[in-house]
């Protein structure tokens, strides 16, 4: 198809200079059938080959069919030789010509509407104020002078063309800057356009009215002729109305400084010129009144839409672009000024932070519009329970802020509860699909006299919604002086972790696990990790393990437990002679995250020179439901490996019957809560043996009860058959180089034992060496050793608590007790 055009291309331009060629040598031959020829095949191929080559809409190619017409018309005028008819100094032809520019005018400005992207009034008074500003330039300069002896309509009519043409040009530009790339039919119609524009305005200095009076310079249109015929044939004609690719605001060009100079140069080259007549003078008067009149329009316009387009960027630094709420710039902003007035007034700046719950699983299920969906209904849903002056901003993510101005904390508590009876109606995520999500909310206040800055208001309201998610989620929690002392210790312990994680600072402690309640042997421990730092103390495991996971350091506080236990193990099993021992490490849900978590746990195992059965890794049920593919896929293969998988705090979760038998495990741990009302609940029996049942009847029997703190506790799980227990009755948990040197004094007893036996013959009973670890380890013995823990002992201070929250704030589990106390300790 290219070049089939080309040639046609090449073909035309050789007929109009031949024809040129012609007219200038014999100007006779312009009425000749050359010249009307070139005319109509011009005329023709505007009318008929745009529309054939596919170019859409229909309707604004029609209009630019029109004007092709109006052409015909002139040439069909032209060979029949008809007189035109007059009205004063209009002929028919003057109509014919004015109709064609008139035509291609509005095609020009409909194709801009097609375009889209920008300001199409304003472009449109633009060139029309251009056109206006050229046409009085072309006036005083040019036509008035060649035209002072005639009537005033004669000389208005002579200076139409060159304003018409000079519109038609400047809406070509505007075209061309719309389309954001260069088309080669536009660069011809601005080429036919320019020639044109050229041609009229000759015309209008020699006098002239029609092409019968001057042939030589119909020379020129000719060439106009065949630049538009060049451009409505060529393939890219189609292209004129496709609105451009590249989205966003429009390309700064400078255009509307350019329209300010073109408009005001015209009427200082006005005063400065003298008028030649009354007609010049008329003239002048009418184009300096209307261009004075666009120039003022415009530049209202150009005020109107600078104040505008300050409002909207305003908006948008001040606003979230998916809910349109206050985003957390301005909400910081709004904040300090609202505690200031607050405080002038004398009342309390309430601060409520909430946080959608399971979020995530809204985008994991059913993709990110359903969760953008979601959030947009929260955005239009809780501002309808909120007072006039009340501000609900978006925090980020799922994370939004209410700023009210309360009386005391139980109005912000009731504001609270409002917002959380919103979410009691299911949200919309899906057209036609509702999903129910609970709210965890925290309350900060700034009551009159506080010094709190915008940023620690939000930090404590943070502080306290996740305090409400580590509770179950679905809750208010206020944020109250116990919490602010937690959120300061975590501070500090953050602080200090940071600079110490390298050191390797933790220790290991043991707790020891028995093969039955009363009367059984020690079958393992449980590692804990416990932290006494120089400048902090004793630090909780509750804590620093929290800490830990926000800071991205579980993997090395878990890889250093998981090391140093499996290293003790290996060196207790040689000192007590007894290869049946075995450790549990607990593995928070962040650790388990981690892609290198098999390479550590089998290098630990390999190091140490342990069968990979002799360490168990204890995950709660939470993370075992709540878990991916990814999660699921490492437990496997660890179990697969030889690596025992133990549900740790069984009955703290929502783990079901269904759910115990998807699940890939070796062994379960009974939470202490089920274990802990044994001796005030009547019924706390029969259902504590119900959930061994359930256990055994799904095939894992190795089963530990945790939190064994009384003998009688002891005595009713001996007679459930409890294969296992593990609590402060039978130990507490001890540092491992403390119960390595308690193994190491053992097995020095034992060889004295032996060797004494070995040389005493005439002994009355032989010495019978321990059967079992438990009385190389008496005061850890209970009630199996005789000299055990007493019950109910005090708690030391190396009781602590496990923290293994998932990303999502979820309430982890209450943590691997140091069992038989009622604090968690950590996990590792």
């Amino acid at each position: 198809m290219g070049t089939r055009y080309t040639s046609s291309a090449v073909l035309a331009a050789v007929l109009v200079v031949l024809c040129a060629v012609l007219c200038l040598w014999d100007p006779a031959m312009v009425a000749g059938p050359f010249y009307v020829g070139c005319t109509l095949v011009a005329s023709l191929t505007m009318v008929t080959v745009p529309l054939a080559r596919g170019a859409r809409p229909r309707s604004v190619w029609l209009v630019e069919a029109l004007s092709g017409l109006c052409l015909i018309l002139v040439a069909v005028v032209a060979v029949c030789r008809l007189t035109p008819a007059w009205m004063g100094p209009v002929s028919l032809l003057d109509v014919l010509y004015v109709g064609s520019y008139l035509a291609l005018i509005t095609w020009l400005a409909l194709v801009a509407r097609e375009l889209g992207g920008g300001s199409r009034r304003g472009a449109f008074v633009d060139a029309v104020t251009v056109s206006v500003g050229m046409g009085l330039t072309q006036w005083c300069i040019v036509l008035a002078p060649a035209l002072g002896g005639t009537e005033l309509r004669e000389s208005i009519v002579r200076a139409v063309y060159p304003a018409l043409d000079v519109l038609l040009v400047a809406l070509v530009v505007h075209l061309r800057l719309r389309l954001r790339r260069p088309v080669v039919a536009v660069r011809w119609l601005f080429a036919g356009l320019t020639m044109q524009l050229l041609v009229d305005t000759a015309y209008a200095y020699v006098g002239v009215s029609i092409v019968s009076e001057a042939p030589r310079l119909a020379v020129g249109y000719l060439f106009s002729y065949l630049f538009l015929a060049l451009a409505s044939s060529h393939p890219s004609v189609v292209e004129i109305t496709i609105p451009p690719l590249v989205s966003g605001p429009p390309r700064r060009t400078g255009r509307p400084t350019a329209v300010v100079f073109v408009a005001i140069l015209p009427v200082i080259l006005c005063t400065m010129s003298p008028a030649s007549g009354t007609a010049d003078l008329a003239v002048r008067t009418l184009l300096v009144t209307v261009l004075l009149g666009l120039l003022f329009h415009r530049l209202t316009t150009m005020m109107t839409a600078l104040t505008l387009a300050e409002e909207e960027s305003h908006h948008r630094a001040t606003h979230d672009f998916l809910t349109g709420l206050t985003n957390r710039a301005a909400l910081v902003e709004g904040l300090a000024s609202r505690t200031r007035a607050d405080a002038r007034r004398g009342t309390t700046t309430a601060v409520v932070f909430l946080d959608c719950d399971d979020f995530k699983r809204v985008n994991d299920t059913w993709g990110h519009h359903a969760g953008n969906t979601l959030l947009r209904d929260i955005a239009r849903r809780v501002p309808e329970v909120l007072g006039p002056d009340d501000v609900f901003a978006r925090n980020g993510g799922d994370e939004f802020v209410v700023v009210s101005s309360v009386a005391d904390e139980a109005e912000a508590r009731a504001l609270a509860d409002r917002v959380r009876r919103v979410f009691d109606t299911p949200l919309r995520i899906l057209p036609g699909r509702v999903h129910s999500v609970t709210p965890s909310m925290g309350v900060a206040l700034c009551p009159p006299g506080a010094t709190r800055g915008a940023e620690d208001l939000l930090h404590r309201a943070d502080a306290a919604m996740y305090e409400a998610k580590q509770r179950g989620r679905g809750r208010v929690v206020l944020f109250d002086d116990d919490l602010e002392e937690r959120t300061h210790t975590e501070q500090a312990v953050g602080d200090r972790l940071g600079r110490v994680i390298d050191d390797d600072p933790f220790d290991v402690a043991f707790q020891p696990i028995f093969s039955r309640p009363v009367g059984g042997r020690l079958v393992g421990w449980e590692a804990l990790a416990r932290w006494h730092d120089e400048e902090l103390g004793e630090v909780r495991p509750d804590v620093f393990v929290e800490v830990a996971e926000q800071l991205g350091l579980v993997s090395v506080l878990g890889g250093s437990v998981l090391r140093r236990a499996c290293a003790t193990l290996a060196e207790l099993r040689r000192l007590l002679g007894d290869d049946h021992l075995s450790v549990s490490v607990n593995v928070s849900p962040t650790h388990l995250l981690d892609p290198t978590l098999r390479d550590l746990v089998e290098d630990a195992v390999e190091s140490a020179g342990l069968p990979r059965s002799a360490l168990r890794l204890e995950v709660t049920e939470t993370t075992l439901v709540d878990s991916g593919p990814q999660v699921r896929a490492l437990l496997g293969g660890l179990r697969g490996s030889g690596v025992r998988i133990v549900l740790d705090d069984f009955g703290t979760g929502y783990a079901s019957l269904a759910t115990l038998r998807r699940l890939s495990i070796d062994g379960v741990k009974v939470d202490r809560s089920l274990v802990a009302s044994l001796g005030s609940d009547p019924q706390a029996r029969d259902q504590l043996g119900a959930v061994l049942a359930l256990i055994r009847s799904l095939g894992v029997h190795d089963i530990v009860a945790e939190g064994v703190e009384t003998e009688e506790e002891a005595r009713v799980l001996d007679e459930l058959g409890a294969p296992a227990v593990q609590g402060w009755l039978y130990g507490r948990g001890r540092l491992v180089d403390d119960v390595l040197a308690e193994a190491r004094a053992h097995a020095v007893t034992v060889q004295a034992h032996a060797a004494n036996a070995a040389t005493t013959a005439v002994t009355a009973a032989p010495v019978t060496e321990p059967t079992s670890a438990t009385s190389a380890f008496p005061e850890a013995a209970g009630p199996v050793g005789g000299t055990g823990i007493t019950p109910g002992a005090p708690r030391t201070t190396d009781v602590g608590a496990d923290a293994a929250e998932d990303t999502d704030h979820a309430p982890g589990p209450a943590g691997d007790t140091e069992t038989g106390g009622t604090t968690p300790t950590a996990d590792a």
